[in-house]
């Protein structure tokens, strides 16, 4: 998805994302884009820039790569860096698959739980998170759909929101190899 080590979007990524940008004008929704990285700690760029940077930076270029596909700018309600918080795979937090953005697509109620006109949002069927305690959530649960080409694409409806995750290893990595 992104070259090594950077938010560089490799050209098919950019594809993908154009294609998905012009799509999501056909819905009413809002979308909340995050980045996400694996656990390999990050050895290049400037003192102070490691994973939590990267994955934000991704994010935003892939909101750039959206907004130019035609998607409206004013679709996006939030851009985070997740770093390797929420690893897809969970059993190995270093393999890249876990190097990806994931795209949410929002229903009202969720929308209303990130800007606080909703006082709480039940994330995965658990305990309710206070939103005039900032907390900001995106639920996702239930039925899964999956397809495999250059990119995995998972997308995941929930009664909270609904999520499609893009994610692809770079061209040749290995498992705990350096991005």
């Amino acid at each position: 998805m992104f070259a090594t080590a950077s938010s560089q979007l490799q050209p098919y990524t950019r594809d993908i994302l154009r294609e998905i940008g012009r799509m999501l004008n056909a819905v009413p929704n809002r979308i909340g884009l995050s980045g996400h990285t694996d656990n390999v700690v990050f050895a290049n760029g400037e003192r102070g820039y490691g994973n939590w940077e990267l994955s934000a930076d991704r994010a935003n270029a892939s909101r750039r790569e959206l907004v130019q596909g035609g998607m409206q700018d004013a679709k996006v309600l939030r851009v985070v860096g997740l770093s390797s918080a929420v690893p897809m795979n969970k059993d190995d937090a270093r393999d890249p698959i876990n190097r990806r953005i994931s795209i949410v697509v929002m229903n009202k109620r969720a929308e209303q739980a990130i800007t606080g006109e909703q006082a709480s949002l039940n994330v995965h069927g658990g305990e309710e998170l206070n939103t005039g305690m900032h907390a900001k959530a995106t639920a996702s649960s239930g039925a899964a759909t999956t397809a495999t080409a250059a990119t995995a694409a998972t997308a995941t409806t929930a009664s909270s929101a609904k999520a499609a995750t893009v994610a692809a290893a770079p061209a040749g990595a290995t498992k705990g190899e350096a991005r």
